[in-house]
């Protein structure tokens, strides 16, 4: 159903909280030192993709014909009868946008598309009026699969009225899994007609002046607050709702279709997301109580009257005693007739039959894994390159376009974190030259990556020459995909087989190189495909893909999970939220007898008395043990004492901390916290079990690792070594797998203090929050399966994709989406460019402050851009240096510009901001401001000094001005 809903004002907020082990956890915990950390996750760039046509090809050679709309591919005329079929496919792979139509946590078809569906269908037979539409089942869109649409019209009766009916089942995994078709669902049934020629429709409150006199306005800015509070999670696409007043006893409201989806608007009579905003008006009416979300059950006089709109104007008024209908009028923004609802019936949401038709979508989430592409050719280049110790600090001399940084590899007697440290101290270093503004850092390694067609263990893994996996260019990886997410277009990492370029040495001939030579002369041209992440191997130049497995079967067969062998299964971190819940399912749903619970607590940790008798009563005999199990002298105390009678069998590294920096902040200490809990811990108890019989060998990692999250640069360097390690045991053929897992909808101490706007930024990124019970499902799949590292995670990435994503996109829209990613901030700097050139000095100010302004309220979570302050600093808005980073990569994607990182703490607020673009993109035609002048006066030795303005940070661990004073007055430095 199309969920409506109050807007509500005295709603208790609720929280919905991740596990702290999953890819964009960039939360420290309350105690955490550091001012410069967020409070809140970053966030990448979020657009909807523009939804393709479902119906392209050749339909005709089918016997249908083709109907050209983006929920319906193709009709029949039935033989006899004269009824009609019309049938399409839906999914959130063809149709991205539905998913920020969620209600319950469920992504359902919302009902502004069954009345779309029905007017089409009444359109094709010549009855452009529904008389009456009855909703009566939800119709969800899985996660993964495609949904099947089918609408039968009846032949017409005496007064050419005809019946209609709308059914859907659900067809299966898109990736050809061998799941069998669901039954038929009946969701609508409906009666069409042809439309009389006038209109009795009035609209001349919506066709005068806007909004009419009397009107009172509405305030919204926390109305998408509210209606997620009450369930209605509505994504950017149907954040439509631009204003609204009272009239009276009507609402009347503005909508218009988000720009991410507006160029599919004339596809549509009227597009479904911008009907829907148009009725959350609705909630204003009061119609079934306070508090109570309703949602539209059985439509009555509907017609469109003009297709295509992008911004309407609505009055939505109350009809009969108990004010449960709406009448409805549409026009758009100049007074013209859109549609018309003589009477839509709203009821209270039935959240068991949601629950209920969430179970029969099926469980959220997938398996994804890491492949490699072959890029083709390389051809010579003639761009200027240098190595990175060459470089030096030099402002004079021509800048390369390329600068190389050789890693060190495992041979050169470094540990992980030493060296990543190193690198780190290369990469901050890098960032820090302003004159390299321009070029782009290639982090050269060795053996750090497994690339092949395949990846996995025995199924074609094209391995780095040697047999072996450098966990330390491993974790480089790791810390240089985060430096990526931050920095785009500044770094490009690139894997060579081990055997593969130079040496160390700076006077290296680049001709010399083995294979394609890319290290030196090459390196260039192979940074020129546009590639963020290569391989090597032999002659080929591959890069970097994720891809969705589609497992057959669905289940995974308990009969071959490994904890049958007996024996005991040490968790570690298992009196945490994560490792408790592993517990429990290894002694509930696996059948293990024995646990060997460790922290650094053990039992003195909270709950875990309660969780020791939880496990008890499943059956398990429980220890739980004080251990830090990255302490060698610990662990190996901990393996001493298993008792021979049920030895060891198998581990499940579930222990981990957070300590969270951009890649500018990052220091050594950051790294040391981090990698002790997961590096050192995961190395240990690899090196301590080598000779036990152990049948699983489990690695909770992090999407962290692989995607690269901003803000995380230790944390996915930790975890990417994790993988790597995964790697080595299975080529020395031990048992291993790497879960790079996404979010969980668990709480812990360190995401329980997450609001709903926090979590909205997540899910914008494309990673959706996952039940335990089914990122447990994918946990018991992922042992069945025959590959080191996988990803466990309910990912709906929207464009544009880097290109590791472009493969989880249909094969008909990769080549144009990796296009357009890559050119779209020279595009739109052109173009805005363009726009302005014809501009005024203060229509071009009120221009980019409107975009400035846009981008603040995306990335702040606002949604009124207009409600921004101009004049308050950036620090008062909300920002911190995550957020202050975000806001500087979209406005370089918007303007085309390479903007520094610190550029919102450069400026005073949002109005020198704009300013400071205008004159960036307008040269020297820009006007130059001149500061007011301030007179100053002489200042006694002993008067005092009021500080009364700060940059973006404090010095010294500082953390509000209070203690700067003190650090002032006692002399500190």
């Amino acid at each position: 159903h199309h969920p409506q809903t109050h807007l509500l004002t005295n709603l208790a907020k609720t929280t919905t909280t991740w596990h702290p082990h999953h890819y964009t956890h960039h939360h420290p915990q309350p105690h955490n030192p550091h001012p410069d950390l967020p409070t809140y996750p970053f966030q990448h760039q979020h657009y909807w993709l523009q939804s393709p046509q479902p119906g392209a090809g050749n339909v005709s050679a089918a016997g249908l014909d083709p109907t050209e709309h983006p929920l319906l591919g193709a009709t029949l005329e039935l033989a006899e009868g004269d009824g009609c079929l019309l049938t399409g496919r839906l999914s959130l792979r063809t149709h991205p946008w539905l998913a920020g139509h969620a209600v319950g946590g469920v992504v359902l078809l919302p009902g502004t598309a069954f009345a779309e569906l029905a007017l089409l269908a009444g359109e094709s037979v010549g009855c452009d009026h529904v008389d009456e539409l009855t909703l009566h089942t939800p119709l969800a869109i899985p996660e993964v699969g495609d949904v099947t649409l089918q609408v039968a019209i009846a032949a017409p009766d005496e007064l050419g009225r005809r019946m209609m009916t709308i059914h859907s089942r659900g067809e299966g995994g898109s990736g050809g899994a061998d799941v069998s078709a669901s039954a038929w669902t009946r969701h609508a049934t409906g009666v069409l007609s042809p439309a009389e020629d006038d209109d009795t429709a009035s609209y001349e409150l919506l066709a005068g002046p806007w909004p009419p006199v009397g009107a009172t306005p509405v305030d919204l800015h926390t109305a998408y607050d509210q209606m997620a509070d009450a369930g209605f999670a509505y994504g950017s696409a149907f954040q439509g709702l631009r204003a609204a007043w009272r009239y009276g006893d009507d609402i009347l409201v503005e909508a218009r279709l988000p720009e991410e989806v507006s160029g599919d608007a004339a596809a549509y009579g009227l597009h479904p997301a911008l009907l829907d905003a148009a009725l959350q008006g609705t909630g204003l009416l009061s119609l079934a109580g306070p508090g109570t979300p309703v949602v539209p059950h059985v439509w009555n006089g509907l017609r469109f009257r003009a297709h295509g709109a992008v911004s309407v104007r609505a009055c939505l008024s109350t009809l009969g005693a108990t004010g449960s209908a709406v009448c409805v009028r549409i026009t758009d923004d100049t007074g013209e007739p859109v549609a018309s609802i003589d009477s839509l019936e709203l009821r209270p949401v039935d959240m068991d039959q949601l629950r209920a038709v969430s179970v029969s979508a099926g469980r959220r989430g997938s398996l994804y894994a890491v492949q490699w592409a072959d890029v083709g050719s390389v051809p010579a280049s003639g761009q200027a390159w240098a190595w990175h110790e060459d470089i030096g600090e030099s402002s004079s001399g021509p800048v390369p376009g390329v600068v190389v940084l050789r890693c060190p590899d495992a041979g050169g007697g470094g540990g992980v974190g030493e060296v990543v440290g190193g690198v780190l101290g290369a990469v901050q270093g890098w960032l820090a030259l302003e004159r390299f503004a321009g070029s782009r850092l290639v982090v050269v390694t060795r053996g750090a990556v497994v690339a092949g067609p395949e990846d996995g263990s025995g199924d074609g893994v094209a391995g780095p020459e040697g047999g072996s996996v450098d966990v330390v260019g491993a974790a480089v990886w790791g810390l240089v995909r985060s430096a990526q997410a931050e920095h785009p277009d500044r770094f490009v990492l690139l894997d060579l087989d081990t055997g593969t370029g130079p040496d160390t040495g700076s006077d290296t001939d680049a001709g010399s190189d083995a294979g394609l030579g890319v290290v030196g002369g090459r390196v260039a041209a192979v940074v020129a495909c546009g590639e963020p992440q290569l391989a090597v191997r032999g002659e080929r130049v591959l890069a970097a893909r994720l891809t969705r497995l589609q497992p057959s079967g669905g289940v995974p067969d308990r009969e071959v999970l490994p904890w049958l062998s007996g024996g005991s299964v040490l968790v570690t971190g298992g009196t945490g939220v994560l490792g408790a819940a592993v517990a429990r399912h290894l002694a509930g749903e696996c059948g293990v007898r024995d646990l060997l619970l460790v922290s650094r607590r053990g039992p003195d940790a909270p709950g875990a008395q309660g969780l020791r008798a939880e496990l008890a009563g499943l059956g398990a005999q429980v220890r739980i043990v004080a251990c830090d199990v990255g302490e060698r002298s610990q662990l190996e105390r901990l393996l001493e004492d298993i008792p021979a009678a049920c030895p060891l069998t198998g581990v499940v590294h579930t222990a981990g901390v957070l300590d969270d920096a951009t890649i500018t902040s990052l220091t050594p200490g950051r790294l040391r916290t981090v990698f002790a809990a997961k590096v050192e811990a995961a190395l240990l108890l690899d090196e301590l079990t080598r000779g036990m019989e152990l049948s699983a060998f489990v690695l909770f990692s992090s999407a962290a690792g692989i995607l690269g999250s901003a803000g995380q640069g230790n944390y996915a360097a930790a975890n990417a070594a994790l993988d790597a390690l995964a790697y080595q045991r299975r080529m020395a053929g031990l048992p291993a797998v790497s879960l790079a897992w996404g979010l969980w909808e668990e709480a812990s101490g360190m995401t329980g203090h997450l609001a709903g706007t926090d979590h909205r930024r997540i899910t914008r990124s494309g990673l959706h929050p996952m039940p335990t019970p089914d990122a447990l499902a994918l946990f018991d799949t992922a042992l069945t399966l025959d590959r080191p590292v996988l990803l466990p995670a309910d990912l709906r990435p929207t464009p544009p994709l880097p290109p590791l994503l472009q493969d989880l996109l249909p094969a008909t829209r990769r080549r144009t989406t990796h296009t357009h990613t890559t050119a779209t901030g020279a595009d739109n700097g052109a173009q805005l460019h363009t726009r302005l050139t014809g501009q005024t000095h203060e229509q071009q100010h009120t221009t980019l402050l409107t975009l400035v302004r846009s981008h603040i309220a995306t990335v702040l979570g606002h949604n009124a851009p207009e409600m921004i302050p101009v004049d308050s600093a950036f620090r008062d808005l909300g920002f911190d240096s995550l957020t202050a980073v975000e806001l500087r990569n979209r406005l370089g994607e918007a303007t085309g510009l390479r903007l520094p990182t610190s550029l919102v703490f450069d400026q005073p607020n949002t109005a020198a901001l704009a300013r400071h673009l205008r004159r960036e993109l307008m040269g020297d035609d820009a006007e130059v401001e001149t500061p007011a002048q301030v007179a100053l006066h002489p200042v006694a030795a002993d008067e005092p000094i009021a500080i009364v303005g700060m940059a973006c940070r404090f010095p010294g661990g500082v953390r509000s001005p209070e203690e700067l004073w003190e650090l002032v007055a006692s002399g500190g430095d």
